[in-house]
């Protein structure tokens, strides 16, 4: 037998279990004989509450960002360029208002 990372993990599992909200199943392919399964499938899944109330809602921004900017990026060398150009200027802007 051998020990994972999982093993070694079990106490700080078994004591933030209200954090980490496990959602465990364990399916049993019954076989031609009553004690001995076919095939055992187990899965575990845990997401936090912290993880849908914070990341998954920034994630969710970033990636519909990225869908809007994804009509930007043409393929054109000289508008890539411009975008870069703008983007200094306009930090240079900022910066120079900055007190």
């Amino acid at each position: 037998m051998q020990y994972s990372a999982t093993s070694f993990s079990k106490p700080l599992r078994t004591v933030f279990f209200a954090v980490y909200n496990p959602d465990r199943r364990t399916e049993f392919t019954p076989g031609d004989q009553p004690y001995f399964p076919a095939a055992v499938s187990y899965r575990s899944v845990r997401t936090t509450s912290y993880e849908r109330a914070l990341y998954r809602p920034a994630v969710d921004l970033v990636v519909n960002l990225a869908h809007r900017v994804r009509r930007l990026h043409t393929g054109n060398i000289q508008s890539y360029l411009m975008y870069i150009f703008a983007a200094i200027v306009l930090l240079l802007a900022f910066l120079r208002l900055m007190p």
